[in-house]
């Protein structure tokens, strides 16, 4: 099914070792994740039923049935997107400047120097 047509309240399967397709709850008893996509952390996290995990999350030990609880594009992830696209059209045009400048001014260590 492709993640599109996700709703909020659909149940699916996810196998070990894939990837959270929408923000959902927990339906087994416990299980652990990866949620390193958005922490950073690649310590599984555990989490009991009925706690949310986020989209991106990845399954680590056995089939995870969840709830989807987000609408196609209005994930965890797709929230961090937005917030990062925002900021960048809300940068200073000084800033922009300084970017381009920076490009062909500041020096760049070259792969190639011996590291003494």
């Amino acid at each position: 099914m492709p993640v599109a047509n996700l709703r909020p309240g659909d149940v699916i399967e996810i196998a070990p070792g894939s990837r959270l397709p929408a923000d959902a709850e927990l339906l087994n008893p416990f299980t652990r994740f990866d949620e390193s996509v958005l922490t950073g952390e690649s310590v599984p996290v555990e989490r009991q039923q009925g706690k949310k995990v986020v989209a991106g999350s990845l399954s680590v030990d056995q089939v995870v049935q969840i709830k989807v609880i987000s609408e196609p594009g209005k994930n965890a992830i797709d929230r961090i997107l937005q917030l990062i696209e925002d900021a960048e059209v809300r940068r200073a045009p000084i800033e922009r400047l300084l970017d381009r400048f920076s490009r062909y001014y500041i020096p760049r260590p070259l792969c190639c120097w011996p590291s003494w």
